[in-house]
């Protein structure tokens, strides 16, 4: 027996507690080969290495696919974030174009529930300001006449809607999209609402005078048919002298009645044009013809007429003119100057002065309370609605002055089609003159057109000779010489974006002094430039001196305060735009000088800035107040000014119609008058007729 063999069976005969299994799988190594065994093992290791550096792997790869996940979780959340903001950016923008727009807003729902938009459409509808209330939502009665008499089926085209309103009849147009489609507000429709009352009075007005020229154009056709027999006659009479062109006697007798017939026909015209604008009547010029000399004696041999003119003043026309101009420039300025002037209006809510009482009253309450949370949340409230005040109005400041560009630009494109009309009609003066005819119709086109021009911008006028007129602007920037126009163009500021006007080159905006282009421009550069710039220097000053006096004090914490408003850019520009609260924590209001909780000394000071120079080197009513005088003065002197000048211009008008006028009673008289010419010229002729007549039976065989 091997030695091993023995060892192992005196072990087991060493250990008779063991389980008996145990000594069964002992017992059967006797017959495993150890070296198999020994291999078998150790590929049982390296199989578990291999998982392990599998699983290992596995894990690796896990980990940084976790990670990948991770990295594009925070990418989608800083994503998401970033939307939001952008759509509470978006939200609050259009908030903002919402409340600009010049027309009301509602929503109105299925149920005929309406809510209320826009300031514009609360105003147009005469809501109360206190609606919705926290007790009803009963819908004010103007807006429930509205939803329940609105002409049905208007989806996408303006109607109207007549009613009787606090200010009297008035007529609102309606303009409603359905948005059914949206799920979210199934059988909801938005209604655009705006007041058409004015525009309703112009198309009246429109329509009467589209009448009366009808009328006009109808008794004009009559007055041809009425000059009609007068052509005829004038082409038999025509006709006539050339067939007695070798009888001196019988010519001289024709010339006669062609005289008086066209002396008719110059009447009949003057007739015909008595309510033409800017006709000047016609006066025949007619002149004795050469006397001849028989034997001792001399016979005269009658009338001719010479010429047809126009009767009108040149230094009349060109008063007219002038005044013109000026009365251009100043409806234009009075026009968006009363725009600016509702901006500003007081009594009717719009303005700063109540915004900016209620944030000093604001801070009167937190002196008298300052511990108050309710009192410290009432002064940010109160700034804040200060700051949209000052956004609002720099806001409706900008639209206004870019829709009075737009204007610029359409009055240089009117001026250019002018000055293309009057270069024509310039052609056909020149030529009338040339073949000396009667450039009086074409002339008075001329003068129409010139008048036209210079309500738009300041006109100088050269005669060129042969009756061709040259045009300037007051510092010499040709508009029209002989029969070429010469084009204004417009181009955008580089650093403003407003149009300035070139001619030739150069640009001539600050040379514009009158027409409705002066006004438009005196407007735009100078009144709403001057009173952007006061508001950007009241709230530069608002907001540097409460800032200051606010860092100054302790809030209700005992920690230093901080800045109040959002500091103002430097120098100013755009500060009223940009002005914003910076804190909304009603406990940072430093309103303690101490650090104590109930000390109101900052409070005070911050109270006592309303009453210290700090805008302009004036308190804050002081300054706003002058703005709101020198607008309302630049307005009214305007106003005065226009009111002289029209009436200086109708003076002017009535010494321009007693020259060019046509006065229908001495028409009347000179159409008896040269009727009786005529009459008297055919019946002389036809005695002359009778008596060759008879002379020839006298003498014949």
């Amino acid at each position: 027996m091997p030695i091993e063999a023995g060892r192992e069976r005196a072990a087991m005969s060493t250990m008779p507690n063991l389980p008996r299994t145990r000594q069964r799988i002992h017992a059967g190594y006797d017959g495993i080969d150890r070296a198999k065994a020994q291999e078998n093992l150790t590929r049982a290791f390296l199989t578990f290495t291999q998982a392990a550096g599998s699983l290992e792997r596995s894990y690796t790869q896990l980990q940084a696919e976790v990670t990948r996940l991770h990295g594009e979780l925070q990418k989608t959340n800083s994503e998401l974030e970033h939307s939001l903001e952008e759509n509470a950016r978006m939200r609050a923008y259009l908030a903002r174009v919402l409340e600009s727009l010049p027309c009301g807003v509602l929503v109105v729902s299925a149920d005929g529930k309406a809510q209320v938009v826009n300031p514009e459409a609360r105003r147009l509808l005469e809501v109360p300001s206190d609606w919705p209330s926290a007790t009803s939502d009963e819908l004010p009665l103007f807006l429930k006449k509205l939803i329940a008499e609105a002409p049905a089926n208007s989806f996408y085209s303006e109607q109207e809607w007549a009613t009787v309103g606090s200010a009297g009849n008035r007529y609102i147009g309606i303009l409603r999209a359905n948005v059914s489609e949206i799920s979210e507000c199934p059988g909801d429709s938005i209604w655009i609402v705006r007041d058409i009352t004015e525009q309703k009075r112009v198309a009246s007005e429109r329509e009467v005078t589209r009448k009366s020229h009808a009328l006009a154009e109808i008794a004009t056709v009559l007055a041809h048919e009425i000059r009609n027999p007068l052509g005829s006659m004038e082409l038999f009479t025509g006709l006539l002298a050339d067939a007695t062109a070798h009888l001196p006697e019988t010519r001289q007798w024709v010339t006669h009645l062609q005289a008086g017939l066209r002396a008719l026909s110059a009447t009949s015209n003057n007739i015909a044009n008595v309510n033409t604008p800017g006709y000047s009547r016609q006066r025949p010029n007619i002149d004795e013809t050469p006397p001849v000399q028989l034997g001792g004696l001399t016979f005269g041999t009658g009338v001719k007429l010479q010429s047809v003119s126009s009767l009108r003043d040149a230094i009349l026309d060109l008063r007219v003119n002038q005044e013109t101009q000026q009365q251009g420039q100043l409806e234009s300025f009075i026009s968006s100057g009363q725009q600016i002037q509702a901006l500003f209006n007081e009594t009717s809510g719009t303005g700063l002065q109540a915004p900016l009482t209620a944030f000093f009253s604001s801070l009167s309450q937190l002196a008298a309370n300052p511990s108050d949370l309710n009192s410290r949340q009432a002064v940010i409230t109160a700034g804040q609605n200060l700051a949209s005040a000052f956004n609002q109005t720099s806001a409706n400041l900008t639209t206004l002055q870019r829709n009075v560009d737009l204007s610029v630009k359409q009055s240089v494109s009117q001026i250019n089609t002018l000055t293309s009309q009057i270069a024509a009609v310039n052609v056909q003066v020149s030529a009338a003159t040339s073949g000396g005819q009667n450039p009086g119709p074409f002339i008075d086109q001329r003068q129409q057109l010139i008048n036209q021009l210079s309500s738009l911008v300041d006109v100088s006028e050269i005669d060129a000779g042969n009756g061709s007129l040259t045009l300037t602007t007051s510092n010499g920037a040709p508009l029209v010489v002989a029969g070429q126009s010469f084009q204004l163009t417009t181009q955008p500021d580089a650093t403003t974006g407003l149009q300035h006007v070139f001619s030739q080159g150069a640009d001539i905006t600050a040379k514009i002094t009158a027409g409705q282009l002066a006004g438009q421009l005196q407007i735009r550069d100078q009144e709403i430039t001057s009173a952007k710039t006061s508001l950007d220097t009241l709230a530069a000053g608002i907001a540097n001196s409460f800032n200051a006096q606010h860092q100054a004090g302790f809030d209700l914490n005992g920690a230093a305060g901080g800045n109040f408003f959002v500091p103002p850019p430097a120098g100013a520009v755009g500060a009223a735009s940009s002005l914003a609260v910076a804190i909304t924590d009603p406990t940072k209001i430093a309103a303690s000088a101490d650090g104590a909780a109930g000390d109101n000394a900052n409070a005070n000071a911050l109270l006592a800035l309303q009453n210290q120079p700090i805008a302009g080197g004036q308190t804050p009513l002081n300054f706003y107040s002058g703005v709101v005088f020198r607008i309302g003065n630049d307005v009214s002197a305007a106003q005065t000014n226009q009111q002289a000048g029209s009436l200086v211009l109708q003076q002017i008008q009535d010494l321009q119609g007693g020259v060019s006028g046509v006065d229908i009673n001495e028409e009347a008289s000179n159409l008896i008058r040269f009727q009786n010419a005529y009459q008297a010229s055919a019946q002389v002729a036809s005695i002359i007729n009778s008596l060759l007549q008879t002379t020839i039976n006298i003498v014949g065989p």
